[in-house]
């Protein structure tokens, strides 16, 4: 983006989380290097539709009585608890997503003050020199605990609003303070 639109100053953008892994920051500091961005507005999705998707079935024959319905997928990261399945009523699938892809879910939807000031001195370390500083971030989480099938779980979506909470971070105005920040 930045070196197709060198006079950008103020984007709205939806990303992926990836629970802060290297890509995630490789965003964040990739939206450093537009070199006019003064004013941001992310939108971070925190869903997994892969999980419980029709798409994940496509090759699933319903028609044959003999065919087992296929399983959720899995993650070699996950522990014995997180592969077990979540089986709290809700999830209106034949499938369930695992206790693992819960866990993602919930730290994929946290935002707290930490993580707001980190992604926006991110994005600022990516500025180069004579570029315009990154005045105002805001910042929203979407999608948390949505695995594909448009269903969710009343506790699971309580947990998970409560998560994610939406930030405003701006540069103090003050000419001694401008390396102050302020989150709301």
């Amino acid at each position: 983006i930045g070196g197709h639109c060198p006079l950008l100053e103020d984007l709205v953008l939806t990303l992926p989380r990836s629970k802060g892994d290297a890509a995630e920051v490789a965003f964040y500091k990739a939206l450093g290097s537009i070199r006019n961005l003064q004013y941001l507005s992310l939108v971070l999705d925190a869903s997994n539709r892969a999980i419980l998707s029709s798409d994940a079935l496509a090759d699933f024959d319903d028609e044959d009585d003999e065919a087992e319905y296929p399983e959720t997928p899995s993650d070699p990261s996950f522990d014995d608890f997180d592969q077990q399945f979540f089986k709290k009523a809700g999830y209106m699938s034949w499938r369930e997503p695992r206790n693992g892809h819960l866990r993602d879910a919930f730290i994929n939807s946290a935002v707290d003050d930490t993580l707001a000031r980190a992604i926006f001195w991110t994005i600022s370390s990516g500025k180069a020199a004579g570029s315009l500083p990154l005045e105002k971030l805001r910042i929203r989480v979407e999608g948390g605990g949505n695995f594909g099938n448009n269903t969710s779980v009343e506790s699971v979506h309580m947990v998970i609003t409560n998560l994610g909470h939406s930030w405003l971070c701006e540069r103090s105005q003050r000419d001694n303070c401008r390396d102050e920040l302020i989150t709301r």
